[in-house]
């Protein structure tokens, strides 16, 4: 794993593999509006208020961010490419330099006397090395009463994911170059990214982020874990995709015994299968317990880390026997996802022997939830 995730290979291709497709601005600006609604965050809770994001890459997001009138908007990335995309921003008047101030640093490592209204850091924790301790420490800037926007991925999520790098070493033995391995990547999973409703990456920065990257071996972090790190200093407010149904009669929960923390991790365990398929609209809670199903799938990601790590198909016979349990848990309930899992196994075997034209199926649809979202607010009774 590099020593610091993100920075060392995003340092050494000299990339920001996090560009968003602005050139609808209009979209952009609602997709991002979308998502803050699901965390129960008004655009008003951003104007006036001071607001620093942790791994800004592009700027792109931070672009809806900053139309919201915040008095102070703090940027801070460790990729000397994305502070300079940003400050190109500032340049053009893309973003106002009077209230967006962008600084370079080391998240890990970033300091500041300052407490913020509202703390955002998107895409970066789950990787890390120490996930629990990285959000601790972004979560530590976060003023009494303010807000903490996070992302998370489960094992469910990523498992589509897992599947598609573990046709890497097909390609690497070959490969002349990394920019010709790059090229052949976007070209193989160009039919999977355009089946995507709402893609909004590039392919090119897909691949470098979600094949090409090194995941470490411990690649995932849930929302129960960020809960957990969180739980004596903060509640979760909301999520994206939003699994939170409460029926409580809101009179009756200030003396309920049960916490917004524990109603959420509750909620999670009967919903979160369906991240396993972002195309399965979610009717009835899941037979299997999240936990389950996120077991089975991390056992086949820790294959697939092994099959990465080597460029080797030693191990592909038990990531494809892990895939059958999965399969065999879902397909009562989620028969679309069982298909998609049936016809990667069916075409791994001919592509691996040689077979470029091997016939995937219906797992060239089949995508997970990707990252999930969660806001936070910091407990009012508790110390900053």
């Amino acid at each position: 794993m590099a020593e610091k995730a993100y920075l060392d290979f995003y340092g050494k291709h000299g990339i920001i593999p996090v560009h968003q497709d602005i050139q609808s601005l209009d979209l952009h600006m609602a997709r991002r509006r979308a998502l803050f609604r699901h965390l129960g965050i008004h655009p008003l809770a951003f104007k006036g208020r001071s607001v620093i994001e942790f791994g800004p890459g592009t700027g792109d997001n931070a672009l809806y961010t900053a139309s919201c009138a915040p008095a102070l908007y703090v940027l801070v990335d460790g990729n000397p490419a994305s502070t300079q995309a940003i400050s190109e921003k500032l340049e053009r008047g893309l973003l106002p330099r009077d209230r967006v101030v962008c600084r370079q640093a080391d998240i890990r490592e970033y300091h500041d006397d300052k407490l913020y209204d509202i703390v955002l850091c998107e895409g970066v924790i789950p990787l890390q090395e120490d996930p629990a301790a990285f959000l601790q420490h972004v979560a530590s800037f976060v003023g009494p009463g303010g807000l903490l926007v996070m992302t998370t991925m489960s094992p469910s999520s990523l498992l589509s994911e897992s599947c598609r790098r573990v046709v890497k070493p097909a390609f690497t033995k070959d490969a002349p170059s990394e920019e010709a391995l790059l090229t052949e990547l976007v070209h193989f999973f160009a039919p999977d990214l355009q089946s995507l409703p709402g893609m909004s990456r590039r392919h090119e920065d897909w691949v470098l982020d979600n094949i090409l990257y090194p995941w470490p071996a411990r690649c995932t972090f849930t929302i129960p874990e960020a809960i957990e790190t969180l739980d004596r200093e903060f509640d979760i407010l909301g999520a994206s995709p939003s699994f939170v149904q409460d029926w409580r009669w809101y009179k009756s929960i200030p003396a309920h015994a049960k916490t917004w923390n524990d109603h959420a991790r509750e909620e999670y365990d009967r919903w979160a299968g369906y991240l396993l398929d972002y195309r399965v609209q979610p009717g009835l809670p899941g037979r299997w317990p999240a936990g389950k199903l996120d077991a089975a799938c991390q056992a086949a990601i820790n294959i697939q880390s092994s099959i990465c790590q080597n460029d080797s198909f030693r191990e592909l016979p038990a990531f494809l026997d892990h895939l059958r349990t999965v399969r065999e848990m879902v397909q009562e309930q989620m028969p679309e996802t069982g298909a998609a899992l049936a016809d990667f196994s069916a075409g791994i075997h001919p592509f691996v022997h040689g077979s470029p034209q091997a016939d995937f199926g219906s797992f060239r649809s089949w995508f997970g939830r990707g990252q999930q979202y969660a806001s936070f607010t910091r407990k009012d009774d508790r110390p900053a």
